[in-house]
């Protein structure tokens, strides 16, 4: 008996709510419109194909802005490294030695003022500068970023603070300045 009574209840539930038919059987509109749905459906498809096509676009025009950029900035670091070291030997009778080695860079703090070597590598494939002091845990990790500018942007520098998490734009002057005083100052 509980099985006809279940069976009657969902006859009487659709008839009430279809009034036994589809509404296209009774000549009606169907609720939702396949021809207005597949409608929606395309431009939605199309608008998604487009935005995915301009992110690449976008990833593009950055790589490639990086890619001339990068190489500049890192030109930029070794001259200022070079000027800074060069004004404190005249001061200090020729205390920092300098060798550019392309894609490494180091000025040397002669054995007389306690041997220390500042390293800078420029990774040409990530955007990427690495300042390291040896003897000693020194490290400034730097990545070329392409910022909001005028026309397509400004490639700069940014510094990674791998404690925090948070990234800091910095000059090339002011990063070259604070390395090579503490390569100076350090207690390396």
């Amino acid at each position: 008996m509980n099985g006809t009574i279940l069976y009657a209840y969902r006859k009487i539930a659709f008839e009430f709510s279809y009034g036994g038919k589809s509404s296209r059987d009774n000549g009606g509109d169907p609720m939702i419109n396949p021809d207005k749905w597949a409608e929606n459906i395309d431009c939605d498809l199309r608008r998604q194909d487009e935005d995915e096509s301009a992110q690449g676009q976008v990833f593009l025009q950055k790589r490639t802005l990086l890619d001339s950029q990068a190489p500049l900035l890192w030109k930029q670091l070794t001259t200022s490294l070079s000027e800074f070291a060069m004004a404190f030997n005249k001061r200090r009778s020729n205390t920092l030695t300098i060798e550019d080695e392309g894609e490494m860079f180091h000025v040397r703090r002669s054995a007389q003022a306690g041997a220390a070597r500042l390293s800078a590598t420029f990774y040409h494939l990530e955007h990427k500068i690495a300042l390291v002091i040896e003897p000693g845990d020194w490290f400034r990790g730097y990545t070329a970023k392409v910022v909001a500018g005028s026309g397509e942007g400004t490639v700069c520098l940014v510094l990674e603070h791998s404690e925090t998490g948070s990234k800091t734009r910095q000059e090339i002057d002011e990063i070259a300045s604070s390395a090579l005083e503490e390569l100076l100052k350090g207690r390396h």
